[in-house]
C-alpha cells in the first residue's frame, strides 16, 4: 500500500467504517485523524509509519475495541486518550512513537490487556493504568528513559506483569497489588 502522498482523511458525521484494516493509511503523510465512533477495530500497521501523524482523536462514544498491532509504530503523536471501550492494546502499537508522552484512559476504561512491548521508546513520563487491566505484556514499557511514575490504582485487578516490562524506565519505586499472582 503506497499512501505517501495522502494528507488528509475525512469520515461523515454518519460513518457506519467498523474496520481500519491492515496497513490501510500505512506511510500516508496525514498529520491528524478523528476516527469514527463506529470504528471497532483497528488492525495491524493501520498508520505504521505515518511520519507527520501528531493527534488522533476518539470521540467519547467511541466503540474502538482493540487496537491492532503496529497500528501507530513509528509516528509522532504527542499524546493520546485511549476510549472507555478499548479491551486490549495489542503488540507494539505504539511501539518507537517516539513523541507520544502522553496517553490518558478515560475513568470508566475497560481495558484489560496491555501486550508486549506497546509503548517501547515512548517519552511518556507518568502513567496511570486503568483498574480494570489484568495483563502487562513482556517489555510494555521498555526503554521508557523518561518514565518515572508507573502508578496502578488500588482496586486494581491486575494480575500479570511479564518480564523487563518496565526495563530500561526511570521508575523509582511502583506498588504491586494484591492482585498479581505472576511476575
Amino acid at each position: 500500500n503506497n499512501c505517501k502522498k495522502l494528507q488528509r482523511i475525512g469520515f461523515e458525521a454518519d460513518s457506519k467504517l467498523q474496520s481500519i484494516d491492515d496497513y490501510a493509511f500505512c506511510e500516508s503523510s496525514i498529520d491528524s485523524i478523528t476516527i469514527p465512533s463506529s470504528v471497532i477495530l483497528i488492525e495491524y500497521s493501520s498508520f505504521s509509519s505515518c511520519h507527520n501523524l501528531q493527534h488522533v482523536e476518539f470521540s467519547d462514544d467511541s466503540k474502538l475495541q482493540n487496537i491492532g498491532s503496529y497500528a501507530f509504530i513509528h509516528s509522532m503523536i504527542k499524546n493520546i486518550k485511549i476510549p472507555s471501550s478499548v479491551i486490549c492494546i495489542e503488540d507494539n502499537a505504539f511501539y518507537k512513537c517516539s513523541k507520544l508522552e502522553l496517553v490518558e484512559f478515560a475513568n470508566d476504561s475497560k481495558l484489560q490487556k496491555i501486550s508486549k512491548k506497546s509503548f517501547v521508546n515512548t517519552k511518556i513520563k507518568r502513567i496511570t493504568i486503568p483498574a480494570s487491566v489484568t495483563f502487562i505484556g513482556e517489555g510494555a514499557f521498555r526503554d521508557c528513559r523518561k518514565l518515572k511514575r508507573f502508578e496502578i490504582p488500588s482496586d486494581s485487578k491486575l494480575q500479570t506483569i511479564n518480564e523487563r516490562a518496565f526495563m530500561s524506565s526511570s521508575i523509582k519505586s511502583i506498588v504491586i497489588p494484591s492482585s498479581v499472582k505472576e511476575i
